[in-house]
């Protein structure tokens, strides 16, 4: 506030006892979490790291085996023991002729389980494509197929009242023969 005296302005200062005091108040959890957000950021970047370094690790051993392995191959070659080179392959190909042969039979019986469906025109047409055009073209020579009508012996239905007789006309005999059909009749009505 201010007073004026003798055209002198001087303004004084009234102490606010609420600004002395006031001061600026943190609570732990705020500091806890600024604290604990570069932590967790450095163990993310921590965590990829390794990752990365076990992955290229990884990659580096795959490549050193397959170096090895060649290196051995060169080696014997370069040790003129051709006959070891070729009996350690000759084990691998005799290891893998069984599975071989079973798998070719399977393919072969399939081919010809497919062929069987198609007239003897078709099977010199399509016999030589692959097994998945082959399974292709057998679904849509069959989705287009109608079935048959199943064969019948050829003898004529037996009608129930040839004469066409109405069941009051029928003699009892009849009736008794026939009462099954005239049920029947009555139940399709």
């Amino acid at each position: 506030m201010s007073e004026i005296q003798s055209g002198v302005k001087v303004e004084k200062e009234i102490p606010n006892p609420m600004q002395d005091n006031a001061e600026e108040v943190t609570t732990n959890s705020q500091e806890a979490t600024i604290d604990q957000s570069p932590e967790v950021g450095e163990f993310i970047a921590e965590s990829k790291k390794y990752r990365a370094r076990a992955q290229a690790a990884e990659d580096r051993l795959a490549k050193l085996e397959k170096r090895l392995q060649t290196d051995k191959e060169n080696q014997l070659a370069e040790q003129n023991k051709w006959q070891e080179l070729a009996e350690q392959r000759g084990v691998k190909l005799q290891e893998q002729e069984p599975v071989i042969d079973a798998a070719m039979k399977q393919i072969e019986s399939y081919r010809e389980e497919i062929l069987a469906g198609f007239s003897e025109e078709d099977r010199d047409t399509f016999g030589d494509l692959p097994l998945d055009k082959l399974k292709a073209l057998q679904f849509k020579l069959n989705s287009t197929i109608v079935p048959e009508v199943a064969p019948t012996d050829g003898t004529p239905a037996r009608t129930a009242n040839p004469e066409n007789k109405s069941w009051v006309d029928l003699s009892d005999d009849e009736r008794r023969s026939n009462w099954d059909s005239i049920l029947d009749a009555y139940r399709r009505k």
